[in-house]
């Protein structure tokens, strides 16, 4: 059985708010098994009608030993045995209910309109997942009932929704606080606040909860149902509510990873909501029996973003950043491992208002970390003359960008790294080529030595990880086929057949074109069919 159910105090209130028979069964064989149960509530329930008490707080004000009693038969109602997650949605008319459902199951199944449209408790099937859509109460004497109690602890979620001030609901979030239930708040149509006024109006609402003592409060969220992503609470609390199958969860992670990794087109969003929709099927050995997927395509974007993955306007396809790889995690991991563990060897600053140096209590190390500042990186030119005096300035990436090179210092000397005349006339005795162009970390670790600040320490230098930028696969298709077309590399590193490191340059130095794909072919030794062959003729 799926689903739940909907109570009322006799079996035409029942029949009243429920039409499918297998629930009716369900609640009906619950008050037999609870018969004596039943009773007490009925009993009390009367006893409330007849003092025309109509909310809780009404029934703790008015008499307190009616409060105790239903807040004890409460405890010894047992949760009404529901099958996967069920979540309900209260609130008053009109707040958005069956709009939120709509949104979350991707389809429109719940009716909406002004006024109120639910008038039965109505359970809308997700894939692992059942969504309750309870009509709207001005009133919450409906509650005190054995099986409105049962279906309230069955719930996975309850999640009640306002619009304007908690005071809507208030009632019904003592009667939870007292029968020690959890719930979420939604606060719905956030998008009616003007924009100036919402940090506001949000202060309002946990103002309200706190001088209210609500107890139960899980979350809150302030989302429009109308417009779904213009508020980030969506994504979390969608992610709260549906979350009911983490390990494939995780799964659709990886093969976002994987798939991501590639530098083909083919990877949509719709490709990643085909891979949930099987998987789903295989882990609950289930047949498809319709075209509906287990996760929208919708969905499934949203999921992409809550990844950590982008959208790039020069492709078709969703690209994510390296640096949750499995060989960039282990790789990060033992990273931070490494300075953990030799903290005491390094300079170090305290976290202090005015911050004080701490000076190594063993053998001290001075780490030096390797800093680039890019200057015209918006440009797309292929290649670009520079003139080499620009000492500083290093040309990378096919003259796209100009970068300036520092090493900070964590050391007192700091921040740069530098000698004065003297430390580096000495270094020019025993290294009289420094002047040469000899490499800029060749001469760095030579240089370090001659630092009187250095004397009798050892150095760590932290370089650019390069991990997350050239592990990226290339595609034969990435390439274009003549001279002058796409290009993505400026050159190709390869092992020959002597076990040795052969560099081929993808672009001519005297020419601002790439030399495309079949002269690049020929240099690396590769069978090219004559078709092909006779387009460069």
């Amino acid at each position: 059985m799926r689903g739940l159910l909907l109570l009322g105090h006799s079996h035409e209130v029942i029949r009243e708010y429920l039409q499918d028979p297998a629930t009716i069964k369900l609640l009906q064989e619950f008050q037999q098994q609870n018969a004596h149960l039943l009773q007490q509530f009925e009993k009390l329930r009367q006893e409330i009608e007849d003092q025309k008490i109509e909310s809780f707080e009404d029934l703790q004000q008015y008499d307190q030993k009616g409060a105790d009693a239903l807040v004890k038969l409460a405890t010894q109602t047992t949760p009404l045995q529901m099958q996967g997650r069920n979540i309900g949605f209260f609130g008053l008319t009109s707040t958005g209910k069956s709009t939120i459902i709509n949104k979350l199951l991707d389809r429109e199944v719940a009716k909406t309109g002004a006024g109120e449209t639910t008038t039965k408790i109505e359970p809308y099937d997700g894939k692992g997942y059942t969504l309750y859509d309870i009509p709207g109460r001005n009133d919450d004497t409906t509650y005190f009932s054995m099986e409105y109690v049962a279906f309230w602890k069955g719930l996975t979620a309850r999640v009640v929704l306002l619009t304007t001030s908690m005071k809507e609901m208030t009632k019904v979030f003592h009667l939870l606080d007292a029968i020690n239930l959890k719930y979420d708040i939604v606060v719905n149509k956030f998008d009616l606040i003007k924009q100036d006024e919402r940090e506001n109006f949000k202060a309002q609402i946990k103002q309200e909860i706190n001088q209210c003592g609500l107890k139960g409060v899980n979350n809150v969220w302030f989302v429009s149902s109308q417009n779904p992503r213009q508020f980030p609470d969506w994504i979390t609390m969608c992610h709260s509510f549906l979350d009911c199958y983490p390990d494939l969860e995780l799964e659709a992670r990886q093969f976002v990873f994987e798939e991501c990794s590639k530098t083909d087109t083919t990877f949509t969003a719709e490709t990643l909501a085909i891979f949930i929709d099987n998987r789903f099927y295989e882990l609950n050995n289930l047949k498809k029996v319709d075209q509906r997927l287990a996760r929208s395509v919708e969905s499934c974007k949203l999921d992409l973003r809550r990844f950590g993955a982008k959208f790039t306007a020069n492709s078709s396809r969703p690209y994510f950043l390296g640096h949750e790889r499995e060989d960039v995690v282990k790789h990060r991991k033992e990273f931070v491992k490494y300075f953990i563990e030799r903290e005491q060897h390094f300079y170090t600053i305290t976290n202090d208002a005015v911050p004080q140096w701490k000076t190594p209590t063993t053998t001290p190390a001075v780490l030096l970390c390797h800093d680039e500042s890019t200057y015209k990186c918006g440009e797309i030119v292929a290649k670009r003359w520079i003139m080499s005096d620009n000492a500083p300035f290093c040309n990378k990436d096919r003259g796209r960008s100009i970068t300036c090179s520092d090493l900070l210092v964590m050391h007192p000397s700091g921040p740069f790294f530098s000698l004065i005349d003297k430390e580096y006339s000495e270094a020019l005795k025993k290294y009289p080529h420094l002047n040469d162009d000899c490499g800029f970390n060749y001469r760095l670790f030579q240089l370090l030595p001659f630092k009187n600040e250095y004397k009798n320490h050892n150095f760590v230098c932290l370089l650019d990880n390069a991990r997350t930028h050239t592990a990226a696969h290339m595609h034969i298709n990435d390439f274009g086929m003549t001279p002058g077309t796409r290009c993505p590399v400026d050159k190709i590193d390869y092992i020959d057949e002597n076990n040795k490191k052969q560099t081929i340059e993808c672009y001519d130095d005297d020419d601002e074109y790439n030399k495309g794909l079949l002269a690049l072919a020929y240099e690396l030794n590769v069978f090219v069919l004559k078709k092909y062959a006779n387009s460069m003729n």
